[in-house]
């Protein structure tokens, strides 16, 4: 008799995915440590939307940059349907002038209204120093990080909430999130890692 086996799934893909439903307002950004199930987790969650998916890894040898990131953007956009579609970018910050790009062709689907929601994968550090702090900086962004490998997901509302952490302040002053998704783990707790946050992440 066979059995059937349901995929192992994160707390944090339920989250993801009531963000990818929601009518289009957040960037979507997955962002952490390596090896710790960030692509595992938006496959499962894309695969299971009902609109087209483009997914691509900057995480190979050839150069990737501008162009190549806008090489995907509009392949997603050819392929969107009435419910528009889904551009992935695993690894984003390893793309040459990637923050640029994505503020760019985010900004020209929100003139045109085009309904494409964005997920930008990436090695946490990189991604808050060199990406969000510098180019998008303003914009809405849905932030999942991981702290450790613990997968008990906590929710952290903008900074302007009474049920806000310590160390919160920092982060939403950089690029106003709205819903912050922290996975604290390693005896890491939530208020010190948001008080310090790149410190632990270059210390995994």
């Amino acid at each position: 008799m066979s059995k059937l086996i349901t995929p192992f799934r994160r707390p944090q893909a339920g989250r993801l995915a009531r963000r990818l439903a929601e009518p289009r307002r957040f960037i979507q950004v997955v962002a952490g440590a390596r090896q710790v199930g960030k692509t595992t987790l938006v496959q499962q969650v894309t695969e299971a939307s009902k609109v087209p998916v483009r997914f691509a890894s900057a995480d190979e040898p050839t150069l990737r940059g501008a162009e190549w990131i806008a090489q995907q953007w509009e392949a997603a956009r050819l392929a969107a349907g009435p419910g528009g579609a889904i551009p992935v970018i695993d690894e984003v910050q390893k793309a040459v002038g990637w923050s640029e790009s994505v503020k760019r062709l985010w900004d020209e689907d929100t003139r045109a209204r085009r309904p494409l929601k964005v997920v930008l994968l990436g090695s946490a550090p990189l991604l808050v120093q060199q990406g969000l702090t510098e180019s998008l900086a303003g914009h809405e962004v849905d932030f999942v990080v991981r702290a450790g490998r613990a997968l008990t997901a906590i929710e952290v509302k903008s900074g302007r909430g009474r049920d806000t952490h310590p160390g919160l302040a920092a982060i939403a002053a950089a690029f106003r999130p709205t819903r912050t998704l922290l996975v604290g783990g390693d005896g890491i707790r939530p208020e010190e890692f948001l008080l310090n946050p790149v410190a632990h992440w270059v210390t995994r």
